[in-house]
């Protein structure tokens, strides 16, 4: 039990120790903090900051203001997700010697912390000083709403002069974007914060024009646009650079100074502007416009704004593209359905907004109607209904559409205003047999006068032309001469105000007669040199009818040709001149329509030596006739 009150005492010394490390880091880490907060503090001062507040153009700094080793700083209240293009030029930068080198840097005071360091530019002496926070460095787009100080500092180490510089501060518009503006007369608000305003933008297009929208309560002085660069790549009488890419303006320009048409920006409500790059307003909400050709080449103007009475918003867009609204017709049929309620459909598309969509329409060129009474339906499609349309109508339209900025599209179509026709083709038999008729019959409604029927059989089509009676049914006749299978339909081609329409098809088999010939010797046995008399009977009784004797002996075949008698008999001989065995087959054969060919049953015989000369025969065979 002695020894346990110096265990506690090695403890507690343990323990103190600890505490003396962890208060020394402690220290150590405030030191720290308090040189970084040093660091953000170091070209920033509550007294040397000028409010200059709203981002609407330059500020000069004049030779010598700021001496080497020293610095000013300039404060903006700039607006979260606008684009600002903020840069340093001058003289210092035209200056081939170098002498001056300024170095800027961005702050945001935050409480708690002061003035936080957002940014720090440091190129070498005469190069402009650009502040970006996107991609390319070349545009600073606020993450919030806020006051944001620049500060300019003459870098002593590479710096041994103080040339004039000028601080640009502006918005960078997109053109082709409406914006909205809120402006107040000085002698309203007693004030300058909104009496004058000014953006930034550059375009290559030859052409542009400046639309601005005055409300009621709003009397605006001048609207003006300023050339403020048009640099060009290798040229020495080049006005304005790029700078990581983008133009930026010549700096005597900046200072009002007009050289070769560029340049002379100011808010002077009687200075320098171009005769035709301004436009006034001699009455309360009455809107300006501003149309400026330049010619190719991508150039840097600026906008410049005044009110003179009044306040409100104005609504502005610099326009670049002059395409006209796109219009396209979803239906475009040239034939339409008396009883159907027709449609008009239209799909209109246009960059700024569709103002206006209209239609004129006449029917058989008679007087024109006029109206603005579209549905406005999903996706840019728009419809418009038409009534009180009759058969054999035809109806020629135009549709227009204008965009908010005047630009305007047409488009048209006509259509004839048609009935249904409907053709009922039924045949009486689907199978007869050749010499009957095929006999069609049915009924046409809405069909006009007359209509055809095709009867087609392999390629061959024979066509009838049938008046339907006062009700619209028919029958028809018609006799084929060939056998096989015919294809029936019924055609109406359509007439004033009536539909093309086709019947469904319909089939008939035309089948030929069953046929038959026989075939008869006389004997079963003949002597070489004998005569074989062949006879049989075909059982149409036709005259003249031919038939065919194929007579067979040891694979070799030789024809003979009889002709039927009006009773459908025939006969013929044939001479023996070699020895073997006989076959003998008939054929006759078919038309193609009534009858089908008719082949006898074979009939063989045999031709062998004779037993007796062949006077004897001959003398026998007359003997055997007569009696």
């Amino acid at each position: 039990m002695k020894n346990r009150p110096e265990k506690v005492t090695l403890r507690t010394r343990s323990n103190l120790r600890k505490v003396v490390l962890t208060v020394t880091l402690v220290i150590i880490i405030l030191v720290f903090l308090q040189q970084s907060h040093v660091n953000a503090y170091r070209y920033i001062d509550s007294s040397r900051i000028i409010d200059v507040e709203n981002p609407i153009g330059s500020t000069v700094i004049n030779e010598g203001e700021i001496p080497p080793g020293e610095y000013m700083t300039y404060k903006y209240k700039l607006a979260k997700d606008h684009k600002y293009h903020i840069y340093l030029n001058g003289e210092w930068t035209e200056d081939k010697e170098y002498k001056t080198d300024y170095d800027v840097y961005l702050y945001r005071y935050q409480a708690g912390r002061g003035y936080v360091t957002l940014s720090s530019h440091t190129e070498s002496a005469g190069f402009i000083e650009q502040i970006g926070n996107d991609d390319e460095n070349q545009y600073f787009v606020p993450d919030l709403t806020s006051d944001y100080y620049i500060s300019i500092y003459n870098d002593e180490k590479e710096s041994n002069s103080s040339k004039e510089a000028i601080l640009t501060v502006i918005e960078h518009i997109n053109t082709d974007e409406w914006i909205d503006l809120k402006m107040e007369a000085w002698h309203t608000t007693r004030s300058n914060d909104r009496c004058n305003w000014a953006y930034e933008f550059n375009t290559s297009t030859p052409e542009f024009k400046v639309l601005i929208e005055v409300p009621e309560l709003l009397d605006m002085y001048e609207a003006r646009i300023y050339l403020m660069g048009e640099p060009r790549a290798g040229s020495r009488n080049s006005l304005g650079e790029y700078v990581n890419g983008i133009p930026v303006s010549w700096s005597g320009g900046l200072k009002g100074e007009v050289k070769s048409g560029i340049g002379g920006f100011n808010f002077d409500p009687q200075g320098y502007r171009q005769y035709e790059c301004v436009d006034s307003a001699q009455h309360y909400g009455e809107d300006m416009e501003i149309t400026i050709s330049e010619g190719s080449g991508n150039k840097l103007y600026h906008l410049v704004l005044m009110a003179e009475d009044g306040k409100g918003y104005v609504n502005f867009i610099i326009q670049t593209d002059f395409s006209p609204p796109q219009i396209e017709l979803l239906n475009t049929s040239k034939n339409v359905n008396v009883k159907e309620d027709y449609f008009i459909d239209v799909k209109a598309t246009t960059r700024y907004g569709l103002e206006k969509l209209s239609i004129n329409y006449t029917i058989d060129n008679s007087s024109y109607i006029s109206d603005t009474n579209f549905e406005n339906r999903t996706n840019n499609i728009y419809r418009y209904h038409l009534l009180g349309l009759v058969t054999g109508d035809t109806l020629y339209y135009q549709v227009d559409a204008w965009d908010i900025l005047g630009s305007k599209s047409s488009i048209s179509n006509l259509f004839k205003v048609m009935t249904n026709t409907t053709i009922e083709l039924k045949v009486l038999k689907n199978r007869i047999t050749a010499g009957e008729e095929i006999i069609t019959y049915g009924n046409i409604k809405n069909g006009g006068n007359e209509f055809t029927i095709n009867y087609q059989r392999d390629g061959e089509k024979s066509t009838h032309t049938i008046k339907p009676k006062s009700d619209g049914s028919y029958t028809h006749r018609f006799r084929p001469n060939l056998a096989g299978e015919y294809t029936i339909s019924a055609d109406f081609e359509g007439s004033n105000g009536y539909h093309p329409s086709t019947s469904d098809i319909k089939i008939c088999n035309v089948q030929s007669l069953d046929a038959s010939v026989t075939c008869y010797t006389r004997k079963q046995k003949y002597a070489l040199g004998d005569e074989v008399e062949i006879s049989g009977y075909y059982s149409f009784k036709t005259i003249a009818k031919e038939v065919i004797i194929e007579i067979y002996r040891d694979g070799e075949v030789e024809y003979l040709l009889a002709l039927t008698d009006k009773d459908g008999f025939y006969s013929t001989t044939f001479q023996t001149q070699e020895l073997g065995e006989y076959t003998i087959i008939t054929r006759v054969k078919g038309d193609g329509y009534l009858f089908k060919e008719a082949s006898s049953e074979a009939v063989p015989f045999k031709v062998v030596k004779p037993l007796l000369p062949a006077f004897v025969r001959k003398f026998t065979n007359r003997i055997s006739q007569i009696f």
